[in-house]
């Protein structure tokens, strides 16, 4: 979710200092085990808080701030052929829904506090056809039309406003994620 911004940043350094930058996309769970067996690095930026608290945990983080923020939408193929209105229309039986797998991306995690605070997650993951890994592979599953809906980050859903439409969840149940960013020890 955040690779065109971060390529662009890497640039941009490349640019000044003449220091290529080397990133390692994927996600967050997956990149912190990654970092854990590895030690190798220079900063972990995941897309929530959790994962930069699971690092802080495993002694890996020497420093860290507040990079940006990522706000959950729900995206649907563009045109909405399924007619989806709102957040609780996921729980509609027929439809096929892609999810972030909450042990290895951010927007997982995010997503199943969401569905809890609206109390419906039970019946929505009765529809649930795939869970991603990465959260390019939901907006991916939306253009090939191999699900009807996802959450996606506003961010992930702005990259591909050409494939997807986007309906905002409800404050009263949605969560703007902190992005960290992390120095490492190593």
């Amino acid at each position: 979710g955040l690779k065109e911004a971060m390529d662009a940043v890497g640039e941009a350094y490349r640019r000044k200092t003449g220091v290529r930058v080397d990133f390692a996309y994927g996600g967050a769970g997956t990149l912190l085990a990654q970092l854990a067996f590895s030690k190798v690095g220079d900063l972990y930026m995941p897309g929530e808080l959790f994962y930069l608290q699971q690092a802080e945990q495993r002694g890996l983080i020497l420093d860290k701030r507040i990079a940006c923020y990522f706000v959950p939408v729900l995206a649907v193929q563009k045109g909405n052929p399924k007619g989806l209105q709102s957040l609780s229309d996921l729980a509609r039986p027929g439809l096929e829904i892609g999810l972030g797998d909450p042990q290895s991306l951010a927007i997982g995690l995010t997503t199943q506090r969401i569905l809890d605070r609206a109390g419906i997650r039970e019946e929505v993951e009765k529809n649930v056809v795939f869970r991603a890994g990465c959260i390019p592979e939901l907006a991916n599953a939306l253009k090939l039309k191999t699900i009807d809906a996802a959450i996606l980050w506003d961010m992930t859903a702005f990259q591909n406003r050409e494939d997807v439409d986007v309906i905002e969840i409800p404050k009263q149940w949605n969560e703007v994620a902190v992005v960290p960013i992390g120095v490492l020890r190593c």
